[in-house]
């Protein structure tokens, strides 16, 4: 959520044209994909961990040139 989601976009960016290194990524977690029985004690649940999985995991597998699956 803002403001840390655009201060870590903007140091990532920085720290990629600083270093020239375009193998530093960001990869955002909206804040409409966890509900309120996705966290517990301010952390996800395993729900919430499930449903971080399948938005973070196609980018990685993508970058990573990896072949998989759907998750369940």
């Amino acid at each position: 959520n803002e403001p840390s989601h655009s201060y870590v976009k903007r140091m990532v960016e920085e720290f990629r044209k600083e270093k020239n290194d375009r193998n530093v990524y960001l990869i955002g977690i909206p804040g409409y994909l966890l509900d309120k029985d996705d966290w517990g004690a301010y952390h996800p649940k395993y729900s919430g961990q499930k449903k971080m999985a399948g938005h973070l995991v196609p980018v990685i597998a993508s970058v990573m040139g990896w072949d998989f699956g759907p998750i369940e």
